[in-house]
């Protein structure tokens, strides 16, 4: 007859056998849409309720570049393998900034275009065609890099064909234009619970339209990039081409992370990948600026459309240097979080080396590391001296990456360390991956916690999250580093360091006539290299634009006498889209939630965008799944980004959430408690 104690150890063996019937297939199959890693379909089981990854066969991307404005198209095959009819969920990374406003999904031999809708209505549309067994698709947001597109009733042995059209303003800083597209998403981790001026600078311009004072025409020339190519071949391969109409004379295009070539047809340079696909575990990124690096003054677009007329105006400030650079009290915040592991890691503790280095002896300075928790090197800011750097260094060179992402906690720890003395400049350097799916309370917090400090974030790994850089950049008045490669870090490095030492064009106002709905309506702080960028609608005749900021002690003024444009298509749902962004921060400064989803539902309907509030909806009238026939699924592996560690992408804190952890604890225990028995009456325990 059983004794209680093995009554117990019976308990606890049946609740093992449990977790691992029950916590299994989540844990196998269960892929939430903010953890996916690349451009992926997963299946749906309606039967089972379990969700797979259908073999995705190839992925093609074209962008086509003309002035500032780049639109992509992105197609991805997928093939139905098995003999089933199939319902999938296509998840994918676009650049933070992407507006997208075109769905067409090929499926067998029939073509559907998407239509924007509200998001509950257009999600009622599709799971209705569902039903019907109508082939559909639907294109959702889930934050401003991420979207998934919903595709019912694939045939089976059948292909679907996914075309994703969007378009972006792309960024002029440090003179030089970059272009970047995401192939892989980093797994995001969710938390459990004034003097007057002294002097005056000012000028007047008259532009006629394009670029103002261009280079002068010289040969084109272009070198190839001295990387080497991944010799392993893509299990998901990624093909791309970018064509470049910029504008104005080329001197140098330099593809970052990806080896490619060149060919010229009359103004417009193509790009393609050398060896024609790779594997999408890595962002791409091409970088190219003008022939004889002098950064244009000026530049100014516009658009005519059936709308109205639309321009987007480009102007670059003086970079006058103060006679004396103010002392600094830098906080240093690196992540060691587990989805920093592999790689990433070594990059960031690298930077933060060439950091350590840029300080200045009269600069103080602390170093706060996080994961789960946070902890800092000093209980103080303490001076730069040679001793104290060599203890930072060593510290640094210690830390390790495991655990979850409290961002907040880091925040939290470095305000309440920093300096009061407010005659030193307050400068946070953040460096990170970005992986955090809470990204809305961050800025919020930012917002209303930094004061004076200002915010500096360098993004770390081959797939940082930059729509959380970027945003914490602008609430904290600061800007954002790239570094993707280790062999990037001290060119990149010694440019943040330049910027934090060199005047900030602040307190910036326009004025404008003949300009309307201008965006944004407030101007963030500048830093060297950076230009006053606004989009807007125009109004016949008179157009003058006037801007007024600080550069130090100086107040800087510039007058714009806009006469006309180059004509340049995109402009239009560039406007809209910077309106969208504008009015999803404003939910951070204090607007009603329902007064933004107002606001943003009715430009993204007016201008056929997808954003939080509105989707893209495509259905075939004609059913072709017979009612009889169920849904069922079929899997294949997703690419991790590069350089990061399997085990990080098992990460029970930042990838995975709780199951694991649950299902070893319960492993543990009955373990534990089979040994107890066994030990106890080894004759009992298998006398049965």
């Amino acid at each position: 007859m059983l004794e209680k104690r093995d009554l117990v150890v019976a308990f606890l063996l049946g609740a093992l056998a449990f977790g691992l019937g029950f916590l299994w297939p989540i844990s196998a199959f269960s892929k939430q849409v903010d953890a996916v890693s690349q451009g992926t379909l997963i299946a749906h089981d309606q039967v089972t309720g379990i969700k797979s990854e259908l073999p995705r066969l190839s992925t093609k991307v074209e962008i086509n570049v003309t002035g500032p404005i780049a639109r992509a198209r992105v197609t991805q095959r997928f093939a139905n393998p098995t003999d089933n009819w199939t319902e999938a969920l296509y998840a994918f990374p676009l650049p933070e900034n992407a507006a997208v406003d075109t769905l067409h999904m090929v499926i067998g031999d029939r073509v559907v275009v998407g239509e924007i809708k509200e998001k509950g209505e257009a999600r009622k549309v599709y799971e209705e065609a569902k039903t019907a067994g109508k082939q559909t698709a639907l294109v959702e947001q889930h934050r401003p890099n991420l979207f998934s597109t919903g595709v019912a009733n694939i045939p089976p042995k059948g292909n679907v064909e996914i075309k994703i059209e969007y378009q972006q303003r792309l960024e002029w800083k440090d003179e030089r234009f970059s272009l970047r597209f995401p192939m892989t998403v980093t797994p995001r981790y969710v938390p459990q619970n004034k003097l007057p001026p002294t002097s005056i600078v000012q000028s007047e311009e008259k532009i006629s339209g394009g670029w103002q004072v261009l280079p002068g025409e010289v040969p084109h020339e272009v070198k190839t990039p001295e990387e080497t190519l991944d010799p392993s071949y893509p299990t998901h391969a990624v093909s791309l081409v970018i064509n470049l109409d910029p504008g104005f004379p080329l001197e140098r295009i330099r593809s970052l992370y990806h080896p490619v070539e060149f060919s010229k047809r009359g103004d417009i340079t193509s790009v393609t990948l050398r060896n024609k696909e790779v594997k999408g575990d890595r962002d791409f990124v091409l970088e190219w600026r003008n022939a004889e690096r002098f950064n244009p003054t000026a530049a100014f677009f516009t658009e005519s459309t059936r709308e109205g007329d639309y321009g987007l105006l480009m102007v670059l400030p003086p970079q006058l240097m103060p006679g004396k650079t103010a002392a600094r009290d830098l906080t240093f915040i690196i992540d060691t979080s587990g989805s920093m592991g592999g790689t990433s890691i070594a990059q960031a503790k690298s930077a933060l080396m060439a950091g350590l280095r840029g300080l200045t002896s009269g600069d103080t300075f602390n170093i706060v590391e996080f994961n789960s928790r946070a902890s800092s090197l000093f209980t103080a800011p303490r001076l730069a001296t040679p001793q104290n750097l060599e203890v930072a260094e060593s510290w640094v060179d210690q830390l390790e990456a495991d655990g979850g992402t409290e961002i907040l906690a880091a925040f939290k720890k470095a305000l309440a360390l920093a300096t009061s003395n407010k005659q030193r400049l307050q400068q946070i350097v953040f460096l990170t991956d970005g992986a955090v799916g809470n990204e809305e309370e961050v800025f919020r917090f930012i917002r209303a916690n930094l004061d004076d400090q200002r915010l500096f974030m360098v993004g770390i790994g081959s797939a940082p999250n930059s729509y959380f850089m970027v945003e914490a950049a602008h609430f904290g008045r600061g800007t954002f580093t790239n570094i993707g490669d280790i062999s990037e870090i001290t060119e990149r490095m010694k440019t943040l360091f330049d910027q934090l030492k060199r005047p900030v064009l602040t307190d910036i106002k326009l004025t404008t006539n003949g300009l309307t709905d201008l965006t944004p309506t407030v101007i963030p702080d500048l830093y060297a290299g950076e230009p006053v960028v606004v989009a807007m609608k125009l109004d016949p005749g008179e157009r003058r634009l006037g801007i007024v900021g600080r550069l130090g002690s100086t107040e800087w003024r510039k007058t714009l006498d806009i006469k006309s444009g180059v004509p340049n298509s995109g402009l239009r749902i560039n406007w809209a889209r910077e309106w969208i962004k504008q009015w999803m921060r404003a939910r951070v400064t204090g607007f009603s939630s329902d007064e933004v989803k107002e606001k943003v539902t009715e430009l993204a309907l007016k201008h056929h965008l997808v954003s939080p509030y509105t989707s893209l909806v495509a259905v075939d009238k004609t059913p072709v799944r017979p009612t009889e026939a169920q849904l069922s699924s079929n899997a294949i592996k997703s690419e991790r980004p590069a350089g990061l560690k399997s085990t990080s992408i098992a990460m029970a804190q930042t990838a995975l959430g709780i199951e694991w952890r649950i299902l070893l604890g319960l492993l543990l225990v009955g373990l534990a408690g089979l040994f107890w028995v066994i030990s106890r009456n080894p004759r009992r325990a298998f006398q049965g």
